[in-house]
């Protein structure tokens, strides 16, 4: 007999996935795909996971450009989607034009007024992070939502989380490659160092040029939004929520990291007003009330 634990390692092998499959089921279970239709914002998971495995009827992708130019190559994005058209999301008009599996180039706050009560579900993983206007994207996913539809997201590491720097695939000139689960910053060390500071010590373990990048990378670049604990639960509070009145049915911390008392202390003073440090991300379950 099949397990859904049979059934998730081979598409992990097939489609050369992990987490992402792992909480598209967890999303499955918690908000339902099977015959509706899903949006799907920063990504878009191939068809043998989304119409074979959970029998979505329709799942549209929307991808920002700009961060996958940082990252990425976009056929990577896609994560070896095939058959589905790449749609500058300012110039959509009409959803009949969208194909059973599409994806969208461009931000989720810029989503058209077409898709307005379009989607039954929305599911997003590693991406609230990312998202600049995190307010405006709430308000777009909101407006996306037919009345009584909800939204799954797990978003992860937050830039007030031990590896929020989310160093991602710098490789310097000897041929190591930084990422933020795998680089010699110590945990906190983007939020406890100065820009300067952090180029000090990354010139010890690279060379210039690449320590300048990375520097520059986790200060300045546009692919992730800098944001605390603290901001996202503010914008999931319902006084926020006036203007796009979900329904929060979850909001959970998740990937505790250990932290020691003088380090917490020294993070509270550093950043005025944060106290929420030990969380890697955040899961969070949203509905759009069926009278709203």
């Amino acid at each position: 007999m099949t397990t859904e634990l049979d059934v998730k390692a081979a598409l992990k092998s097939k489609y050369g996935l992990n987490y992402q499959i792992d909480y598209v089921f967890l999303a499955h279970k918690s908000i339902g795909f099977t015959g509706k239709r899903v949006l799907e914002v920063g990504g878009s998971l191939p068809e043998g996971v989304v119409f074979d495995a959970l029998e979505a009827d329709q799942w549209i992708g929307v991808q920002e450009p700009g961060y996958w130019d940082e990252f990425t190559s976009l056929d990577d994005a896609a994560t070896q989607a095939v058959d589905r058209k790449l749609i500058p999301i300012g110039e959509l008009e009409d959803p009949d034009a969208l194909a059973k599996r599409d994806i969208l180039l461009g931000g989720i706050e810029e989503l058209p007024t077409c898709l307005d009560g379009y989607f039954d579900a929305i599911f997003s993983i590693a991406t609230f992070e990312h998202i600049l206007d995190l307010p405006a994207g709430l308000e777009a996913m909101y407006r996306a939502l037919k009345p009584g539809g909800r939204l799954f997201s797990m978003f992860s590491p937050i830039w007030s989380s031990f590896n929020g720097h989310h160093l991602h695939g710098i490789t310097d000139k000897s041929g190591r490659t930084f990422w933020f689960n795998d680089s010699p910053i110590p945990p906190w060390g983007h939020l406890l160092m100065t820009p300067d500071k952090m180029t000090g010590f990354m010139k010890q373990h690279t060379d210039d040029e690449t320590a300048v990048e990375i520097t520059d990378r986790i200060y300045n670049s546009t692919a992730i939004n800098r944001l605390f604990t603290e901001d996202y639960l503010e914008f999931f509070d319902l006084e926020f929520f006036d203007k796009c009145p979900f329904q929060i049915d979850m909001c959970m911390p998740m990937f505790e990291h250990p932290i020691a008392a003088e380090t917490q202390a020294e993070l509270e003073r550093r950043h005025p007003g944060r106290k929420l440090f030990n969380n890697g991300g955040i899961t969070v379950v949203m509905t759009r009330p069926a009278d709203a």
